[in-house]
C-alpha cells in the first residue's frame, strides 16, 4: 500500500538512518516522494505545448492516457509525456473522458458531437464507432469491462442517457438508450471489476446494472448533494459529492466521510488504497485510517485522476494542463 504523504515518506526513509535520508534527499538532489506538478512545456516528446484543460485521465499496459479540449490525447510512458491528438480522425472537438480494458491494450475515448473513439495502445492505432444510439450529443462519461478484443461498454450524457455496447469482430452493437433516472445529467459510469455497471447523476442518484437493461436505484436519499465521479470496487462504490464528501456503500448501506469543503471532482480506489480530488487542487489519500489530505500541488481543478502502476505513477490532470504525478 503506498503512503501517499511526505511524512509517510520521510519516515519510511528514516528507518533506513540518518545518513541514507541526507543521501537521498541531499547528496543526490533528490526530494522524497510527494506530489509534483509536471509542465508539459519542458517534455521535448510534445509536439506542442499542452495547456488544454484535460478532463479524463486512465491506466492502460503501455502508460497512462489523458484527454482534453480540442481533441487533446496524450500519453505519459516511462519515457515521459507525448502528443498522440494527431492519431485521431480529423474534426474532433472537446474529448470528455478515457478508460482502458482490463488487460490495458486499449483505451476508449467520448466527447463532443457523440463521438466514442477505440485506440489500440503500443501502436496508438485509432478507430471510430461515434453516435451510438444515434445520439450526437456530449458524452460525460466511458465505462469499458473485459479484455481487448471483447470490450463491453457504457457512455453517459448530460440528458440523462445511458448507451451500452458490445465490441467484437470490428464493430460495436450498441443498445438502445435508456434513462436510469429519468432525465438527471449523468456525470460518470464505470464497471466494477466482477462487470456490473453503476452511474451517478446530478439528482442525489446512485444506479447499477446487473443484468444488461435493467437499472435500479441504489441511493443515496439524504445526501443532499449532486454527485460527480464514482469509482466500484467488487460489491462496493464509492461515490463523491460537490460537498466535499464521500458516500460509500458496503453491503447495503451508505457510508458518508467528509474530506474537503471543496467540491468532489474525482475518485478512484481499489481493494488497498484509493485517492481523490477537487476543484481547489487538492489531493486526497485513503488508508486504513480513512481519508486525509496527501498535497495541494495546484491552485486549480483536478478534474480526473489515476491509480498508476508499476511502471507509471498515479497522476491528476485538470484545467488549464494542469498535471501532477507521485514522484
Amino acid at each position: 500500500m503506498t503512503d501517499w504523504s511526505r511524512r509517510g515518506a520521510l519516515a519510511a526513509l528514516a528507518t533506513l538512518g540518518t545518513g541514507a535520508l541526507t543521501a537521498t534527499a541531499g547528496c543526490l538532489g533528490r526530494e522524497p516522494p510527494g506530489w509534483q506538478r509536471i509542465d508539459l512545456r519542458d517534455d521535448a516528446r510534445l509536439t506542442e505545448p499542452a495547456a488544454a484543460s484535460l478532463s479524463g485521465v486512465t491506466t492502460a499496459a503501455d502508460g497512462a492516457y489523458a484527454v482534453g479540449e480540442d481533441g487533446t490525447f496524450l500519453v505519459r510512458t516511462p519515457a515521459g509525456w507525448a502528443d498522440r491528438s494527431g492519431a485521431l480522425p480529423d474534426g474532433v472537438d472537446d474529448l470528455t473522458d478515457v478508460a482502458a480494458s482490463n488487460n490495458g491494450r486499449t483505451v476508449w475515448l467520448c466527447g463532443d458531437r457523440g463521438t466514442v473513439l477505440r485506440c489500440r495502445v503500443y501502436q496508438t492505432r485509432v478507430m471510430e464507432y461515434s453516435t451510438p444510439g444515434d445520439r450526437t450529443d456530449r458524452w460525460t462519461a466511458v465505462g469499458v469491462d473485459g479484455l481487448a478484443g471483447q470490450e463491453r461498454l457504457l457512455v453517459t450524457n448530460g440528458s440523462g442517457e445511458v448507451v451500452t455496447g458490445q465490441f467484437g469482430g470490428g464493430s460495436v452493437d450498441w443498445s438502445t438508450p435508456t434513462e436510469p433516472g429519468g432525465g438527471s445529467s449523468i456525470t460518470a459510469g464505470a464497471f466494477s471489476s466482477g462487470g456490473d455497471a453503476y452511474v451517478c447523476d446530478t439528482n442525489q442518484g446512485v444506479y447499477h446494472e446487473s443484468v444488461p437493461g435493467d437499472w435500479h436505484r441504489i441511493g443515496i436519499g439524504a445526501a443532499d448533494t449532486d454527485f460527480a465521479a464514482l469509482t466500484p470496487v467488487g460489491g462496493s462504490v464509492t461515490v463523491a459529492g460537490d460537498d466535499g464528501a464521500l458516500f460509500r456503500q458496503d453491503s447495503g448501506s451508505w457510508h458518508r466521510s467528509r474530506v474537503g469543503d471543496a467540491t468532489l471532482l474525482a475518485v478512484q480506489r481499489n481493494r488497498f488504497e484509493g485517492l481523490a480530488s477537487d476543484a481547489a487542487g487538492r489531493i486526497y489519500a485513503n488508508d486504513e485510517d480513512g481519508w486525509r489530505q496527501s498535497g495541494h500541488p495546484v491552485e486549480r481543478r483536478l478534474t480526473a485522476l489515476t491509480l498508476g502502476s508499476a511502471r507509471i505513477p498515479a497522476i491528476a490532470v485538470g484545467t488549464a494542463g494542469a498535471v501532477v504525478e507521485w514522484r
